[in-house]
Parts: structure tokens; C-alpha cells; sequence
């Protein structure tokens, strides 16, 4: 075919005026009640010194969910962010995709997803934005699980699960092993934690799906089955 082409003529078309899109995000509801959407909460975190920090996490809560029955929560703890000394640290639960793969899941199965932000850790030479401070992110977890026990709809105390990447597989471990009374299971990924040396054992068996690669150089497969 060696004819000209010819553009299609386009009707002109009015567009009515809004706002730039901010990445989905709605501002904060009210304290104690869900609502559909991508949410951002603060909450003010006791240490044991008395010391108080803030901390944020996302919560994602699907439009179709079924009020009527408690609700499964499930969390997702991001891997390590670094990043230089001096710099501002990186958000590592900014811009959550409605492609999502939990997000997704939560369309599918009527869940509440929950994206908690590491804190900041490390010295001079180098920081990141990481689970690695165990005792406080702890405390953390149980004011996020506060939060939801006194929010409306109402959560599932029997179906809350963690799961989350690298330095969040490593604090998923953690809450499998110091919060058994409260989280149900656990799927860590690309991370492990040794209990051989640890004196006290959960409170009760921790059903866990682990994800390892076996060409893993960081985390190595063989170590995580046999810790």
C-alpha cells in the first residue's frame, strides 16, 4: 500500500477543571474508623525510657469489604533503604501502585493490607531506613495493632499475619517469635532468624512459609532452613 496517510481529524474536546492526582492517597480519617482507600497514620511511640518517637504506616482497605464480618490484616514490612549520612532519608512507603501485589490481594480476598516505614539506623559511614532495631519496632507493632483494636469495622484478632522482604523477613521472624500470641503465621522473604541460641521459645508453634532463594549470596538458602 504506497497511499498517503491521512490523520484522522479529531473533535476538540472540553475538559472539565480538578486537581492534580497526588498518588492516590486520601487525607487521614478520623481516628478509630477505616475507610476505604490508601491511608497514612502517625502514631506517637512509647520506648521503655520513656521517650517518645513518631512513626507512620499505610493501611490500604478495599471499597467492596465486608463490613459485617471481622477482617484479616495483613502486613508488609519493606526491606532495607539506603542511604548517605546527611541526606534526607528515603520514604519507603511512598507511592503505594493500586498494581500492588498485596493491594491486589486485598481486592481478591476483602483484607486490610498494612504498610509500615522503618526507622532510621546505622552511624557516620553509612544509614538506612531498616527493621533492625527489634525492641522498638516491637513497641511500634503493638501500637499499629492498638490502633486497629479500637478502629471500626472490626479486625479479626485470629487473622493477623506478617510477611515482608529481606530486613522485613528478618522483623517478620521476630513477631513470629515475640508476638506469637498475636500474629497467626508468617511468610518472610529473602530473610532468616537463628532460635537455636535463643533461651524462651514462642507461645505457640508459628506456622511460617519462608521464601529463599537458592542462589541467594546475601541470604543463604541452606542457612535459612537449618536456622
Amino acid at each position: 500500500d504506497t497511499s498517503a496517510y491521512d490523520p484522522q481529524e479529531k473533535e476538540k474536546v472540553e475538559v472539565d477543571p480538578f486537581d492534580p492526582d497526588d498518588g492516590g492517597e486520601e487525607p487521614e480519617p478520623e481516628d478509630g474508623v477505616l475507610v476505604p482507600g490508601i491511608h497514612r497514620i502517625k502514631l506517637q511511640v512509647k520506648a521503655s525510657d520513656g521517650s517518645i518517637t513518631e512513626r507512620y504506616f499505610k493501611y490500604y482497605m478495599p471499597v467492596s469489604i465486608n463490613t459485617a464480618i471481622p477482617i484479616s490484616l495483613i502486613f508488609e514490612f519493606h526491606g532495607s533503604w539506603s542511604f548517605n549520612p546527611g541526606e534526607v532519608p528515603p520514604g519507603p512507603i511512598e507511592n503505594i501502585p493500586m498494581s500492588n501485589a498485596l493491594i491486589q490481594h486485598a481486592l481478591k480476598y476483602n483484607c486490610i493490607i498494612v504498610f509500615p516505614a522503618g526507622s532510621v539506623v546505622g552511624g557516620s559511614e553509612s544509614a538506612s531506613v531498616a527493621w533492625s532495631d527489634t525492641e522498638k519496632n516491637l513497641l511500634f507493632f503493638d501500637g499499629m495493632i492498638a490502633f486497629f483494636n479500637r478502629s471500626v469495622p472490626r479486625i479479626d484478632p485470629n487473622r493477623i499475619f506478617s510477611t515482608g522482604q529481606s530486613s522485613g523477613a528478618i522483623f517478620s521472624f521476630a513477631l513470629g517469635f515475640h508476638r506469637s500470641a498475636v500474629v497467626a503465621a508468617i511468610a518472610p522473604r529473602a530473610g532468616q532468624m537463628k532460635i537455636t541460641n535463643q533461651p524462651v521459645l514462642p507461645e505457640r508453634a508459628m506456622p511460617v512459609r519462608v521464601f529463599a532463594g537458592v542462589n541467594d549470596d546475601i541470604v543463604q538458602h541452606s542457612a535459612v532452613l537449618s536456622n
